[in-house]
């Protein structure tokens, strides 16, 4: 009897591998019309829906880090609709890229940066200004931005890039 439970429970978790590993692009003929939180999204909006949270991209500019190396500072709009309090920084996950390559999280020393904002805790339907910031490879290639839940088996990511040279 062990045996056949053991045996059972395999080929069970064999199924629900198989049903995880599915593909949902639609058939052919059909249509997928990207949302803004959707990782194929064609506009550059820098805004959408990520879970219970709103992320609005709201512009950037570019400052030295404290070792003076060039850096950009990015400005967005966190709203939580989550029942809990929670801070951006408990909530997303930012990461940019310059020429491919991820850029690293910056230390700034300068009056136009504050990321305090991003760790303050706040309630159901507030938004409130952050900023991030991270060091620049150069000052001309664009820098792509990619918004996601920090916890989230979702693949919804908020895009937005950065022309610098504009």
């Amino acid at each position: 009897m062990k045996k056949f439970l053991s045996l059972f429970l395999v080929v069970l978790t064999c199924f629900m591998l198989v049903a995880c590993g599915e593909s949902s692009t639609p058939a052919q003929g059909e249509s997928s019309s990207p949302t803004e939180t959707d990782s194929t999204a064609a506009e550059n909006t820098g805004e959408g829906d990520l879970g219970d949270y709103h992320v609005r991209v709201t512009g950037y500019h570019l400052a030295k880090s404290y070792d003076d190396k060039d850096v950009i500072i990015l400005d967005y709009e966190f709203t939580n609709n989550d029942e809990d309090a929670t801070s951006a920084e408990t909530a997303l996950y930012i990461k940019m890229f310059q020429d491919g390559i991820q850029l690293e999280s910056a230390i700034v020393i300068d009056d136009s940066y504050d990321s305090d904002n991003g760790f303050k805790d706040i309630k159901t339907g507030v938004t409130l200004p952050c900023q991030c910031a991270y060091e620049l490879e150069n000052t001309t290639s664009p820098v792509e931005v990619e918004i996601s839940k920090l916890f989230s088996f979702s693949d919804a990511t908020v895009t937005y890039v950065i022309n610098l040279s504009e």
